[in-house]
């Protein structure tokens, strides 16, 4: 993978900077924890998966789940959202162990909160992949 493509996270809160506010316009700061880094991030996570690109999708989604396990409660929902992410390009790569290991973490705080959330049924759906896929290596 070229470095090229390596942004640091941090980096990407200074990106506000490369727009101006126009004269008596109020702006909100961004920094790293700001809700919208991360969603961006989870979202180019996706996007680099849906094009085919597992190497760099997985760096992205280890990167942004190292970060916010530093920053939120290992049951919040961007942290799980990330993880499971991670978990899917684990899938696609067969790293199946790692993809299980991944999974039952994310799964217990979707059980606990979000029960009955189609989220919550694709979390038990990819465990079973994962499952799945350790038996028939």
């Amino acid at each position: 993978m070229s470095k090229s493509w390596r942004i640091s996270i941090e980096s990407w809160a200074r990106l506000s900077a490369l727009f101006p506010v126009r004269a008596g316009e109020q702006r909100e700061e961004i920094t790293i924890q700001h809700s919208d880094i991360w969603l961006s991030m989870l979202n180019l996570v996706a996007a680099y998966h849906e094009a085919g690109d597992p190497a760099l999708a997985t760096w992205l989604s280890e990167e942004a789940a190292r970060l916010l396990h530093e920053r939120l409660p290992k049951d919040h929902p961007l942290a799980t959202t990330s993880m499971a992410l991670l978990a899917e390009n684990q899938i696609l790569c067969r790293r199946y162990g790692a993809a299980e290991m991944l999974l039952r973490e994310v799964s217990e705080p979707r059980k606990r909160t979000i029960p009955d959330h189609f989220l919550t049924v694709h979390t038990m759906s990819m465990l079973g992949a994962s499952l799945s896929g350790q038996r028939s290596t």
